[in-house]
């Protein structure tokens, strides 16, 4: 099961990594698709992506490189969870519009942060998934 879950956990990576790259090559595209997001599901589909990234983090850490790394990064999760909870859609949406306002080289310091967290669980379980 652990297993399964470390290969979800590389596939979901690789795929928020993509669209990362895309964020630091295309930082108004990015922001795009986090409007389009939030119009869409609004927080409830920022909270359960963060639980199930906190979930797949936490049950894959045994199988991975860094299973102490992964267990913060899973807390970590949780906690962002909780605290787009407490943000609410509103105030969720307004930091997004105050983003877009940004130049774009500070955008892409929080969206390179990201695709550096991706790359390090993708690195982290690709021995126990038979990546290299």
């Amino acid at each position: 099961m652990t297993l399964v879950l470390a290969h979800v956990l590389a596939i979901l990576s690789t795929l928020l990594s993509a669209l990362f790259l895309l964020g630091v090559i295309r930082p108004r595209t990015l922001m795009a698709v986090a409007r389009r997001i939030l119009g869409a599901s609004g927080i409830a589909g920022a909270v359960a992506a963060r639980l199930v990234f906190a979930a797949l983090l936490w049950f894959s850490a045994p199988v991975s490189a860094t299973p102490g790394g992964f267990r913060v990064l899973a807390t970590v999760m949780i906690v962002a969870a909780f605290s787009a909870l407490v943000l609410g859609n509103d105030r969720t949406t307004r930091l997004v519009e105050r983003m877009a306002g940004w130049r774009p080289v500070f955008v892409r310091i929080p969206i390179a942060v990201g695709l550096v967290v991706c790359v390090f669980m993708l690195w982290s379980v690709a021995p126990a998934i038979g990546g290299y």
